[in-house]
Formats: structure tokens, sequence, C-alpha cells
């Protein structure tokens, strides 16, 4: 929502988000990201990551995620602690097959704030469209609270594909290696043909084949403000409050009574569609009767969401629909893997060829 926080009337967090659990495998499966709480810019909120893991920084956990289809999100895979009270520890944390494809909400494909992980096979993409926030790299290595030997246990990244085709901001594929004491990055490509600091040393890239997926961002869409109103009398079943003002920058003509309007009171939730409130759109405010056969005490901060006919979108967000397959193009250096780290299979489940290279994908 346009006004942030946790209001009750949407998710606060995006598909999969936990804690901290000691062994998960997350496979072949696919996670789309918006929606948010928390601050972000020019007031709006920041997307919620698609997979959020191990917040309170647990010793030894064991994750293993593959195949598996990413889209949106502030970040897009969040492996690090809540805070910087929570302790950064080793764990054992695989990502093995993954594509990636970033929106306007996006700044960073994955931040990692443990050690004994491996990061490959991963196809990172970001589009070309009008970001929020500017973008900064594709993997973000952060420790604030190091426990535990966190600093020396291995951290392995290779044959990862990383594509930035935003031609108006600079994009890293790694910060912040430096940290770990046992670091392996190796057999990766990184092209950012059109991005000001341009990077093709590994092309030519080529971007003509469809990856099977497509991108459904529609492009920001800026949800109403939420109304909140405290009567100053008791609401009772059949009672109407009156003179609600109309959520900034709207009017009579973006609203229908008959549409999926609702009102929180206190802690009980009100739908106009299971026939529990009634709303009026007059021609400078709004009213709503209680039919919901429970009080509103007197005193009971209400908040209302008013759902628009349409919402505004800004098309300069929205991402295109193709989203390729970037894999080494004739001459690209990348063709021949740099030795060290391989991996046993591609980025589709192929077994790995016999003539090794760099990136997630074999050569054209």
């Amino acid at each position: 929502p346009l006004d942030g926080g946790k209001d009750g009337f949407s998710n606060d967090h995006g598909p999969f988000r936990t804690s901290g659990w000691d062994k998960v495998h997350i496979d072949a499966c696919s996670f789309y990201s918006t929606n948010g709480w928390s601050g972000g810019p020019a007031g709006r909120t920041a997307a919620q990551a698609c997979i959020r893991v191990n917040t309170e920084g647990e010793i030894g956990a064991e994750w293993f995620v593959s195949r598996v289809a990413c889209e949106g999100g502030f970040v897009m895979i969040d492996a690090d602690a809540a805070s910087s009270s929570r302790p950064d520890n080793p764990w054992n944390f695989v990502i093995d097959k993954a594509l990636l494809v970033g929106t306007a909400q996006t700044t960073n494909q994955i931040v990692l704030g443990s050690s004994g992980t491996t990061l490959r096979n991963i196809i990172g993409i970001m589009p070309n469209v009008a970001y929020e926030s500017g973008i900064s790299e594709f993997v973000t290595y952060l420790t604030d609270n190091p426990q535990n030997n966190v600093l020396n246990e291995p951290v392995r990244l290779h044959n990862c594909t990383f594509l930035n085709l935003d031609d108006a901001d600079d994009m890293a594929m790694v910060a912040g290696g430096q940290i770990w004491n046992d670091y392996t990055e190796v057999n990766n490509v990184f092209h950012a043909p059109d991005q000001p600091g341009a990077v093709t040393g590994q092309g030519p890239i080529d971007t003509a084949a469809p990856s099977g997926f497509s991108a459904v961002y529609p492009g920001r869409r800026i949800s109403t403000q939420k109304v909140r109103v405290t009567p100053g009398g008791t609401v009772g079943t059949g009672g109407t409050v009156t003179s609600i003002p109309y959520p900034a920058g709207t009017g009579p003509s973006d609203f229908t009574a008959a549409d999926a309007h609702a009102v929180l009171a206190g802690s009980d939730y009100h739908f106009a569609a299971k026939g529990e409130i009634a709303v009026a759109f007059g021609a400078s405010s709004i009213s709503v009767t209680n039919l919901s056969g429970s009080a509103w005490s007197a005193g009971t901060q209400l908040t209302f969401n008013f759902k628009r006919i349409a919402h505004t979108t800004e098309p300069a967000s929205a991402s295109p629909g193709f989203v390729p397959l970037p894999r080494p193009g004739a001459g690209s250096s990348a063709r021949t893997a740099s030795g060290g780290l391989l991996a046993y299979h591609d980025a589709t489940g192929q077994p790995a060829a016999a003539s090794p290279f760099e990136g997630a994908l074999p050569p054209v």
C-alpha cells in the first residue's frame, strides 16, 4: 500500500519467509513478490523478498534451494539475519539452478550474511526499466555480527550468469566477497552491454533464445491510501459513519459501491462483499453503514480500505515479458572455463558438457 505499514489489508511479507528452520529443501517452485510494508523510495513501500530465510541467524542450518524461478523483491533472495543484534553464523546453504528476474522494485538479487554457502547455476537478469531505487549488484555479501568462526568457513560462487540490460544504471556482479577468508569466485559470466560503464569482456552473449519464463510485473500500481476515522460514539448495527474523507487524490468517479471495500474495526474485519458493510460515495465524502451485527465501540479506530475501479500504473516500470537465456556466443571467452570449480550440471539440468564453460548455460 502507498501509505506503508502493516495495516492488515495486504500481505506483509513475500511468498516464502522463515526465521530459522534446521533442514529445508525448496525445489521446482516459482515465486513472485511486489508487496511490502517497510519504507521505500518516494514514500513507497519496499517490495519484500521472494525468499527470506534464517532471519534469526541460526547456526548450522541446512538449506538446498534448487530449480526455482523468482520475479520481484527489493532483494530477491535474502539470507541474512534480520538485524545487527542477531548473530551471523555459519550454515550450509546451497542455491543450484535458479532463474532470478528483477523488476523496477529490485536493487539487489541475492544478499547473504553467512558463510558455508554455495551459489551455482544461477541466471540473474535485470531488465531495462525505470528502477525506483537504482541498482547495485547481483550478489551482496555482508555481516553485521559475525559469530562462531563465520568469517572462515567457505563461500563459493561459480558457474552463474548475470545479465544487466538496463541502460541507465551501473550494476556490479558482486560486492563484499573480501569479507570472507575462504572465498572462491570462478567461472561466472557477467555481461552488462548497455549500462553507462559497459561490461562486455566476455561477449558476445547471445540473448535471442527465449527462456520459457515470461515476466509478469505490470508496472507500479499505486494502492489507494487507507482512511482512518475514530467515531466519537458507538456505531451499532444499522448505524452509519458519515463524512469520511476521500483518499488523497481520489473522488466519486474512482469508486463504485458494489466493490470489494472493507473496514478494520479494532481487530475485526468487515467486508462489503459479505454484506457486512454498505458504502455510499457522495459528492464530497463517503458514508459507511455497519451491517455486521457487531457494534463498533466509541473510540475504536476504523481503517477503511476502499477499492478503486482502476489503479494508477507507471508503464515505464513495467517488465518486458520476454526473458532470454543468455549464452556465450561465437568468439566469447566464456566458451572455455577458467579452471577451478565446475558445476556437475548446467542451469537447465543437463550434465556438464565435455568441454567446460563459464556461466550457467552452455555456449550457442
